[in-house]
């Protein structure tokens, strides 16, 4: 399915841009900063970034040639694709889309990024963590893991340790988070504010 639909891609009348190592509007970054807002209120969660994270951390990124911003146009629809880029290693570290979602935009968007990222001479291209969760209930993960299986990433199991000291208040504190008051006590929490 995912070379049927890179294929659909190059076949189809879009347009292509990339920034790596050279200004970058400002105009650009502020669309990226408003289409990743939208984009993550559409899957259900809200964007936790500053318009200055993009406006002048990620671009800085961009113009010293440290990060390669991806564009993709086709109709009504824009993708963007921010990699960080190394000589051996590029890492997916954010996306957004704007306009009426497309078919194959996300597929031509990482394709063409994997293309120029190899005219770069970095051999490997890591698109973000991939839970072994093709089969997972929520069609939102299982998506999202097929998504990126497609496109070649190998889906292994994520383990994470965490080694922490924990005191009494720590520990009442984690049990009343897994009791049936945690989602009332993060709620009222994030109601009072830092």
């Amino acid at each position: 399915m995912t070379r049927r639909k890179i294929r659909q891609g190059l076949k189809a009348d879009v347009k292509w841009r990339v920034y790596h190592g050279e200004p970058v509007p400002e105009a650009l970054m502020r669309a990226l900063y408003e289409a990743a807002v939208t984009t993550r209120a559409a899957s259900g969660g809200r964007l936790k970034h500053s318009p200055e994270a993009y406006l002048k951390d990620r671009r800085l990124l961009i113009e010293r040639g440290r990060a390669a911003l991806g564009v993709l146009d086709h109709g009504a629809f824009t993708g963007y694709l921010l990699a960080l880029v190394s000589e051996e290693l590029a890492f997916y570290f954010d996306g957004a889309w704007s306009g009426t979602p497309s078919d194959f935009g996300n597929h031509l968007l990482h394709y063409r990024m994997m293309c120029f990222l190899r005219e770069l001479g970095c051999p490997r291209y890591v698109v973000g963590t991939v839970v072994p969760d093709i089969m997972s209930r929520s069609e939102k993960v299982s998506n999202m893991a097929r998504f990126k299986h497609g496109l070649g990433a190998d889906l292994v199991p994520v383990y994470m340790l965490t080694l922490a000291r924990e005191s009494r208040v720590g520990r009442v504190v984690a049990r009343v988070r897994r009791s049936p008051l945690g989602p009332v006590v993060g709620r009222l929490r994030r109601l009072a504010g830092p």
